[in-house]
């Protein structure tokens, strides 16, 4: 039984989505953004003898960002971690207790070295003491641990457990072992969330990821929209022209200048823009950056105006290098068409040139623009970073650079994952388009 086309293709597109999704939830697990090291670092020995204060404080960030559960569906273990270590809140004694592990070749001898300094640190009611065990608790080499434990005489009633404590299969240390967490775990949480189009809140600001990006896209989308418009209005009939009439005026007019476009540097254009028609110096026609204040008595016209005025040295940027781009790829494709047998035939038929350009050469010279189409998507979420920044345009090129500057870690795990979709889904529907459009691709499907 034949399959459709389009469901094949999103057969890959939906498993490609979640393992976007895992490698980016990964890095989001490996990255800095741990609010309990960031509370940790706030005030590192006074908060290390207020232990129990710390745990508290510990736990309630858990809770509230829902590191309290495991990461992922499945853990799996070394032979000499247990269970019990993510329920450890406070992260620089968690890596603690696992050092200890390690070092013990045992699981059930370093939670219980942990037990004994956190049940000695929460019934004793004197604060000198109480820092004294909290102080182990913060050791990471644990033979250091032992001899601080021996000397405040903490494992004198149990003589066995520490003469077993040099008893060390380091073996141990390399077998896994595996543990089912069900779908109560932080991945689980967090894509539902993202699948109901909630992306958290800005660590930074507190606001709502959703709003901020929905916000930032409403710019970068008319911007793109609008310079992708004008450079094909502009690019596609001067291809044509130029393929039809190759090495006259105009097609070397357009070659020089094209080249010259495509070579020229978005942040040097721009500044050049900026000192020349932006400023009191020269031409001072345009604002020099922002997108305008806007008063509620304003008119449409107005508004329009005001607008108009603020993006015209941002489009020219967004532009030219899409411009000179379009045009030397459409113009090497419909050179190349041209000289085609086909056309030849078409042309011995006496079919009009009007006809053989629009109608044959076009239509078959057509998929450098599917590619850069498919290629757009992305930029709709990641923006131009130098153009946004450059000319204060509160677009998605402007956020993700705020973003990392301010280490806003959910705004920019947010962003990525949308960048990493929108890639996928860009060659997707550039993959179902060429599909449709090339007579040869639809010919093999049909003979698979």
């Amino acid at each position: 039984m034949k399959m459709n086309y389009f469901l094949k293709r999103l057969l890959f597109f939906i498993p490609t989505f979640f393992l976007i999704s895992i490698i980016i939830f990964s890095i989001s697990q490996m990255g800095s953004n741990d609010p309990l090291l960031q509370l940790e670092d706030q005030n590192d020995r006074a908060l290390k003898s207020d232990f129990i204060s710390l745990e508290k404080r510990s736990n309630s960030v858990r809770r509230a960002s829902g590191m309290d559960k495991e990461s992922f569906y499945f853990t799996i273990y070394r032979m000499t971690l247990g269970e019990e270590l993510h329920h450890i809140a406070i992260q620089s004694v968690k890596n603690n207790v696992s050092s200890w592990s390690f070092k013990l070749a045992s699981w059930q001898k370093a939670y219980r070295l942990y037990q004994l300094l956190k049940d000695e640190v929460i019934n004793s009611n004197d604060p000198e003491y109480q820092a004294l065990v909290a102080e182990l608790l913060f050791q990471e080499d644990v033979d250091q641990l032992i001899e601080g434990m021996i000397k405040l005489e903490l494992l004198e009633q149990d003589e066995a457990f520490t003469h077993s404590l040099n008893d060390r299969p380091i073996w141990k240390n390399y077998i896994p072992t595996f543990h089912w967490n069900g779908s109560n775990n932080q991945y689980h949480q967090w894509i539902s969330s993202i699948l109901k189009l909630d992306f958290g809140r800005s660590i930074v600001s507190k606001e709502n990821v959703s709003l901020k990006i929905g916000n930032a896209l409403t710019w970068t989308l008319g911007l793109s929209l609008t310079s992708l418009l004008i450079a094909l209005l502009i690019a596609v009939p001067l291809a044509v022209f130029a393929a039809q009439n190759p090495n006259g005026t105009i097609d070397k007019l357009c070659n020089t200048l094209f080249f010259a476009f495509y070579s020229m540097p978005v942040f040097w254009v721009a500044s050049l823009l900026l000192i020349y028609f932006a400023s009191v110096e020269h031409f001072y026609w345009f604002p020099s950056f922002g997108i305008g204040e806007i008063d509620p008595s304003m008119s449409l016209g107005e508004i329009i105006g005001i607008r108009a005025s603020h993006l015209v040295l941002p489009l020219i940027c967004w532009t030219y290098a899409s411009l000179a781009f379009i045009y030397r790829q459409m113009r090497s494709k419909l050179m190349e068409t041209l000289s085609a047998d086909f056309i030849l035939t078409a042309r011995a038929k006496g079919l009009d040139s009007h006809s053989i350009m629009w109608k044959h050469a076009f239509k078959n010279s057509s998929f450098p623009l599917i590619t850069l189409l498919g290629a757009s998507l992305p930029a709709l979420i990641t923006g131009s970073f130098v153009i946004e920044t450059i000319f204060a345009i509160p677009g998605m090129g402007k956020l993700t650079i705020d973003a990392y500057l301010q280490r806003d870690f959910p705004l920019i795990y947010s962003i990525s994952l949308l960048a990493c979709l929108l890639t996928v889904i860009g060659i997707f529907l550039a993959d179902l388009t060429y599909h449709y459009s090339d007579p040869r691709l639809k010919y093999s499907d049909d003979n698979e």
